[in-house]
C-alpha cells in the first residue's frame, strides 16, 4: 500500500478501486487476532456498497467482532467519498454499506450487517484518528456489536447470488465484470447533457458534494500526513523494525549460547512492538505484518530452544546425583527427550537451525547415557528381585533336604543367588541392599557347603562299611577267619565315623548288630583255627625226630596219636638192651617216653580235647590223656 486515504477513496470510482478495496480488506482481516483467511469481493449497486466475505467451512469467526472491524476499516478506506462507484454508477451521499458473511460452498450468506457511511464534516477526521489509534493496538475495536436476531433481515440475506453480483471462485468471470454488466443493464445513468432540469440539478448537486468531500478529505489527509507516521510511503518505524529484525536474525545465525538467544529475542520483541504500530493504511502495512508474523514465529522458536536448554540443564543436574531410582531416571529421560523434540522441531530454514544442530548430538549422547543408566537400574532391580526369589527357594530346599543330592542343590541355589547379587553395579540403588544380602547369603551357602561335606563323608564311610562287610562274608566262606575278623572290625570302624544328622547315619546304625555278631563268630572261629594250628604245631614237634615218633589225626572230639613202626622197634630194642644190662640205652628210651607223655598231656590241656595213643598197628590203645582244667 503506497497511497493515502484520499487516493484510495478516489480509486473506488473505477473497478480497479473496488478490487483494491477488496484486497485491502482481505489483508486487514488476516491481520486480526483471529487470523482467519477471507476472500472479499466488493460491488456497488444502486449507490450502495455491497461487500461479501467468504471463509472456509470449518472456520468459526466471531460475527459481531468481525462486522465491527469491517465497518471501521471501510469507514477509513472510503471516508469522505461522495462519488464512488463502478463505471457511471456512483455511491450515494447517504450510501449504505451491506456486509455479507458466507461459508465457501454455500449459496446463501449466513450473516448480514449494514451501516451508513459517515459523511459529516467531523466524521472523516474522527474516523481517520480512530483508525490510527486502532492500528496502534492488535486488539479488535469495541465497535458495533449487532444483534443478528434484530439486524439480520431475511430478505437481505436470503437473496440469489446473481443479485449479490458475486460468483464463486471457480467462475471464469471476475466479480467486477459481472457487476459492471448488471449495473449498466439495471440502472443506466443518462449523460449529463440533455437531461431534465431537475435531474441535471441533482447531478450537479452530487458532483458539487463530491468536490466538497474531496477537498475535505484532502485537508484531513494533509493533517494526517503531518501528524501521523507512515501515512505516506516513507515509514521510519517500519525501517527501524525491519533493521532490528535483520540484526536479530544475524545474531541467531551465529548464536552460541543462551545469552545470544535471549538478546536476539529482545531485539525481535522490540521490532514486533514497532511493527504493531504500523497503521493499516500504511503502504508498509502488509510487509510489516509479514515481518511481524515471521518475528513472532522466531520468538516462539527461541522460546522452544530456551525451554530445551532449561530442560537439559535440569536433566544434567538431576543426573549427577547417583544413584537414582527408576522413576528418577525416567524423569531425566523424559527431560532429554522433550528437549531433543523441541530442538528437532526447528526447521532447516530457521536461523536457529545451526544452533540446534550443534546441541542435538550432545543431547542425544546424554539421552543414550541416561537410557543406559536407566537400563542398568532396571536390570539391577530385576537381579535383586531374582536373588531374593532364589534365596527363598534355597531356604525351602534346605528345610526338606535329606540326601546329599538335596544338600548339593541347596548349596548351588545359594550360589546362584550370590552370583546375581555380585552383578549389581555400585551405581544403582540396589547395590547397598545387595551388599547386605551377600554377607547373609554367603553364610548360608557355607552352612550348606559344610553339610554337603559331612554328607559326602558319611556316604563314603557307609559305602566302605558295606564293602568291608561283603568282603568279610566272602572270607568267612573261605574259612579265612583272620581276614574275616579284620574286615568286620574295619566295617564297624567306618560306621562309627558316620556323623549324626546325616542321611547315612540311620542306615549305618542298622548294620551294627549284624556286623558285630558276624565279628564275634569270626573271632570264635579264628580262635579255634588258631588253637588247632597250635595243636598241630605241638603234635608235629613231639612227633618229629629220627626215627619219627608218631603220626596224629585230629578228629571232632578226640586226638588220635599212633606210634610209627620205627619208633616202636626202637623202644623194643631199648628194652632188650636193658634186659642185657645196657641200662643207658634203656634209660634214654624211658626218658623219651616220659617226655612224650608230658607233652601229650599238655597238648590235651591246651586243645581241650582227649588224646588217645595207639601202637604202630593201631590195634592196641597204649595210653590216653584227658584235658585237665
Amino acid at each position: 500500500m503506497t497511497t493515502d486515504v484520499l487516493t484510495r477513496s478516489a480509486t473506488l470510482a473505477h473497478p480497479e478501486g473496488l478490487s483494491q478495496l477488496a484486497h485491502q480488506l482481505q489483508d486487514f482481516l488476516l491481520s486480526l487476532p483471529q487470523g482467519i483467511p477471507f476472500q472479499v469481493q466488493c460491488v456497488v449497486r444502486r449507490g450502495d456498497l455491497m461487500v461479501l466475505s467468504q471463509h472456509a467451512p470449518d472456520e468459526q469467526p466471531s460475527e459481531p467482532a468481525l462486522f465491527a472491524a469491517l465497518e471501521q476499516a471501510i469507514q477509513v478506506f472510503v471516508a469522505g467519498s461522495v462519488e464512488t462507484g463502478v463505471g457511471s454508477t456512483p455511491l450515494s451521499p447517504s450510501a449504505q454499506v451491506k456486509l455479507y458473511l458466507r461459508r465457501l460452498g454455500q449459496r446463501q450468506p449466513y450473516a448480514f450487517h449494514k451501516f451508513n457511511l459517515a459523511t459529516s464534516d467531523s466524521s472523516d477526521t474522527e474516523l481517520a484518528d480512530q483508525a490510527v489509534r486502532d492500528s496502534e493496538t492488535p486488539e479488535l475495536p469495541a465497535g458495533v456489536s449487532p444483534d443478528l436476531d434484530s439486524s439480520l433481515d431475511r430478505q437481505e440475506t436470503e437473496i440469489d447470488l446473481d443479485q449479490l453480483l458475486v460468483l464463486d471462485s471457480e467462475s471464469g468471470l471476475e466479480a467486477r465484470d459481472i457487476a459492471r454488466e448488471t449495473l449498466e443493464s439495471e440502472n443506466p445513468v443518462p449523460p449529463v447533457e440533455g437531461v431534465e432540469e431537475r435531474g441535471g440539478r441533482s447531478q450537479w448537486i452530487l458532483w458539487g458534494a463530491a468536490a466538497v468531500g474531496v477537498s475535505l478529505v484532502s485537508f484531513i489527509g494533509g493533517i494526517l500526513m503531518v501528524s501521523r507516521p507512515c501515512f505516506i510511503s516513507s515509514c521510519e518505524p517500519f525501517e527501524v523494525a525491519e533493521a532490528t529484525s535483520q540484526d536479530a536474525n544475524r545474531l541467531l545465525l551465529a548464536a552460541a549460547s543462551e545469552q545470544d538467544l535471549r538478546q536476539a529475542k529482545q531485539q525481535l520483541n522490540l521490532a514486533s512492538q514497532r511493527l504493531t504500530k504500523i497503521p493499516l493504511w500504511s503502504g508498509q502495512y502488509g510487509a510489516a505484518q509479514a515481518i511481524l508474523r515471521n518475528d513472532q514465529t522466531q520468538m516462539s522458536q527461541i522460546d522452544g530452544v530456551l525451554s530445551a536448554e532449561s530442560k537439559a540443564d535440569e536433566a544434567m543436574h538431576q543426573g549427577r546425583s547417583l544413584p537414582l531410582s527408576v522413576t528418577e531416571w525416567q524423569r531425566v529421560q523424559a527431560l532429554w527427550r522433550s528437549a531433543i523434540a523441541q530442538l528437532e522441531a526447528i526447521p532447516p530454514a530457521s536461523p536457529l537451525y545451526a544452533f540446534t544442530q550443534k546441541r542435538l548430538p550432545l543431547y542425544r549422547e546424554n539421552l543414550l547415557m541416561v537410557e543406559q543408566y536407566l537400563a542398568a537400574e532396571q536390570q539391577a532391580q530385576k537381579k535383586l528381585a531374582a536373588a531374593k526369589s532364589t534365596a527363598s527357594i534355597a531356604l525351602t530346599r534346605q528345610g526338606i533336604a535329606q540326601s546329599i543330592e538335596n544338600w548339593q542343590q541347596v548349596q548351588v541355589t545359594w550360589q546362584v543367588a550370590i552370583d546375581a547379587l555380585k552383578q549389581i553395579p555400585n551405581t544403582t540403588t540396589s547395590f547397598s541392599t545387595a551388599q547386605e544380602l551377600l554377607a547373609d547369603y554367603g553364610t548360608k551357602r557355607a552352612i550348606a557347603g559344610d553339610r554337603v561335606t559331612r554328607e559326602q563323608r558319611a556316604q563314603t564311610a557307609y559305602q566302605q562299611a558295606v564293602n568291608l562287610g561283603q568282603k568279610a562274608e566272602r572270607f568267612q566262606q573261605q574259612n579265612q577267619w583272620t581276614l574275616a575278623v579284620t574286615n568286620w572290625r574295619s566295617a564297624l570302624n567306618q560306621i562309627e565315623q558316620i556323623a549324626e544328622n546325616t542321611a547315612f547315619y540311620d542306615p549305618a546304625q542298622k548294620l551294627v548288630p549284624t556286623y558285630r555278631a558276624a565279628l564275634q563268630q569270626a573271632e570264635a572261629q579264628l580262635r579255634v583255627v588258631v588253637s588247632q594250628q597250635k595243636l598241630r604245631d605241638d603234635l608235629n614237634r613231639i612227633c618229629a625226630g629220627s626215627p619219627r615218633t608218631c603220626t596224629y589225626l585230629v578228629l571232632h572230639n578226640v586226638i588220635r596219636v599212633q606210634f610209627t613202626p620205627a619208633y616202636e622197634n626202637a623202644l623194643k630194642q631199648a628194652f632188650s638192651a636193658g634186659q642185657s644190662g645196657n641200662y643207658g640205652i634203656l634209660g634214654g628210651a624211658v626218658n623219651h617216653v616220659d617226655t612224650l607223655q608230658s607233652a601229650l598231656q599238655t597238648i590235651s590241656n591246651n586243645a581241650g580235647m582227649p588224646i588217645e595213643v595207639y601202637n604202630a598197628g593201631a590195634t592196641d590203645l597204649v595210653g590216653s590223656f584227658n584235658p585237665i582244667n
